[in-house]
């Protein structure tokens, strides 16, 4: 007597493979998302490359009223460089909002909240 196959599930009824990991979120992928939010509530949210100033936090934002405040991506793994954590804590020791965020809607939040301290 020939043994039956199971049936396969069908394809949206498929369990999930809780060991198969989930993939990487990649920094730049962040980054693009929180400009797209950053340019709406009317930032300028600037990549700036600075020679010889290793550490410096990812996006450079210019808000309305010329406020400006700086965001250093990580995935949820990441760990900060020594030399971006001494950049940090020079701009922190000069005033300057710096913000360490792991998600797009993270890093939006915090933006928001920049922008309320400096309404009147």
């Amino acid at each position: 007597m020939a043994k039956k196959k199971a049936a396969k599930p069908k394809r949206g009824n498929r369990k999930p493979n809780k060991d198969k990991p989930l993939p990487a979120i990649r920094e730049d992928a962040l980054e693009a998302r929180f400009c797209e939010i950053a340019s709406a509530l009317g930032c300028e949210p600037l990549k700036l490359e600075i020679s010889g100033a290793r550490g410096f936090p990812d996006r450079t934002v210019i808000c309305p009223g010329g406020r400006v405040c700086f965001f250093e991506f990580k995935t949820p793994d990441g760990v900060l460089s020594p030399q971006q954590m001494r950049r940090i804590s020079s701009l922190w020791a000069m005033g300057c909002m710096v913000y360490v965020c792991r998600s797009a809607d993270s890093a939006s939040r915090r933006l928001a909240a920049f922008l309320k301290m400096g309404e009147k």
